[in-house]
């Protein structure tokens, strides 16, 4: 068998040579977050549309055009895709346990602005040509301690600790 075909590893590799995942999602991603956020705030005006996809579709293309922006939303959707895929498995899992969660608790959510505002400095990290979690393990292994061991054991307890949290949490009476 010869290395072309149709399978979806070569269907993936012709979209990122076609720069599909380096300018076209980047577009659309920057277009409709800025096109929301004009409908939504209505800066313009009640229902103008024209005026907001017009701008939105101009930042658009002024952004992806200025390669750190790509690279930025390339680094940041890797780190907050991983991440929405753990609160995913998180929330399913608190599910099947304890039956349907309908309001998080407030220590809960503000942990999460946290982690976000955390994901945020990560990104600009790296942006910076500064990998961070290479430069923790680097200090660990100085001292003699495996830093990289001990930042997965207590992000894994932390969210052990809140799964758990969750869980056990008194309800109101009225969602018993």
């Amino acid at each position: 068998m010869d290395g072309g075909g149709y399978g979806l590893g070569n269907v993936i590799t012709l979209l990122e040579n076609l720069g599909v995942f380096q300018y076209f999602l980047p577009f659309l991603l920057i277009f409709a977050i800025i096109f929301g956020i004009l409908e939504r705030t209505e800066v313009f005006g009640k229902g103008r549309k024209d005026i907001n996809a017009t701008v939105a579709l101009s930042m658009a293309f002024i952004a992806v055009a200025a390669a750190w922006v790509t690279n930025a939303i390339r680094i940041f959707s890797e780190v907050a895709g991983v991440a929405a895929i753990a609160i995913v498995c998180l929330l399913m899992l608190s599910t099947l346990i304890a039956g349907e969660q309908t309001q998080l608790p407030k220590w809960l959510k503000y942990a999460g602005m946290v982690g976000v505002v955390f994901t945020i400095l990560y990104v600009i990290a790296e942006l910076a040509g500064i990998p961070l979690f290479r430069a923790l393990g680097e200090v660990g292994a100085a001292i003699g301690i495996p830093l990289g061991d001990v930042l997965a054991i207590s992000f894994f307890l932390i969210i052990f600790i809140a799964a758990i949290a969750i869980i056990i949490r008194e309800k109101p009476e009225g969602e018993r």
